[in-house]
C-alpha cells in the first residue's frame, strides 16, 4: 500500500500520508528505495560513496539542507571505519 502512496503522491508525501494512517514499508519497499536512492547518490558510479557523494546526498534531504560540511565530515569519519573515504 505504501508503494502505490508514494507512487501517486511522490515519495515525501506518500510516506507522510502512510505514517499518518499507519502504514509502514515492507522490506522489499525499503530495499528497493533504499538501492535506488544510493545510485542516485553515487554519481560516478563506483559503487561506493565518497564524502562530495555523500554530502550532497544529505544536503538534498529537506531536513538536512542546513547541514554544515564541517559537521558532515565528522559524521562521514564515524562510518568510515576503514579509513578509505568512501561508504
Amino acid at each position: 500500500m505504501t508503494s502505490f502512496l508514494t507512487g501517486a503522491l511522490g515519495d515525501y508525501l506518500g510516506d507522510a500520508v502512510a505514517a499518518a494512517v499507519g502504514l509502514e514499508h515492507t522490506d522489499a519497499e525499503f530495499s528497493k528505495r533504499a538501492e535506488a536512492a544510493f545510485k542516485h547518490a553515487d554519481a560516478d558510479g563506483s559503487g561506493a560513496l565518497d564524502f562530495g557523494e555523500t554530502y550532497a546526498a544529505c544536503v538534498a534531504v529537506p531536513g538536512l539542507k542546513h547541514l554544515s560540511e564541517a559537521r558532515a565530515r565528522e559524521i562521514f569519519r564515524r562510518f568510515d571505519e576503514d579509513g578509505s573515504g568512501s561508504l
